[in-house]
């Protein structure tokens, strides 16, 4: 909870299923390299993203931008919002305002385990980006998710021990 220090370690524990990997893989690799990233979590924690994104515009001029949140109307408003920059998204949450993580969002396992692996995904592709923003929630702290890809985005090498690339086919420069 909260992407602490016990986040991060079970993060360097984790080992993930040869079919989730070879999924998470795939879907990593059609980024390819060079983009900036962004993530706005906006269900049961809100932000102001809106200022966030006012406040990188600039930056992300001209530039791939890849979006992940748990909201599906973030990232319907940065499509539109980042005019001058090339947005991308990887994986696209549920519509609907309650968490990914609530159970009672799913019907079954299967949308689970979809939900789960697109959330790795997401999680991958942000600690993999040449620069990370987040918007903190309303209260002034990252969501731990935001946290956690920020903690990637800082240990590169996470994400080819995760996905078992060796060093000499790494997915990401550490």
């Amino acid at each position: 909870c909260g992407g602490g220090n016990l986040s991060f370690s079970a993060l360097r524990r984790l080992v993930i299923s040869q079919e989730i990997r070879e999924q998470v893989r795939s879907s990593l690799l059609t980024l390819g390299s060079d983009y900036l990233g962004v993530h706005i979590r906006n269900t049961d924690y809100q932000t102001e993203y809106i200022h966030l994104f006012e406040q990188i515009y600039p930056q992300v001029i001209d530039r791939r931008l890849l979006v992940c949140s748990d909201n599906a109307d973030v990232i319907s408003t940065a499509k539109h919002f980042f005019d001058r920059s090339q947005v991308l998204t990887i994986t696209r949450p549920p519509t609907g305002s309650k968490p990914l993580h609530h159970a009672t969002r799913y019907k079954d396992d299967k949308e689970r385990n979809i939900a789960t692996t697109n959330s790795l995904i997401d999680l991958l592709a942000l600690g993999g980006a040449t620069k990370l923003f987040y918007a903190n929630v309303l209260s002034g702290h990252p969501s731990g998710f935001s946290t956690l890809a920020m903690y990637i985005f800082n240990n590169k090498s996470l994400i080819n021990d995760l996905l078992g690339f060796s060093a000499n086919n790494q997915l990401s420069n550490a």
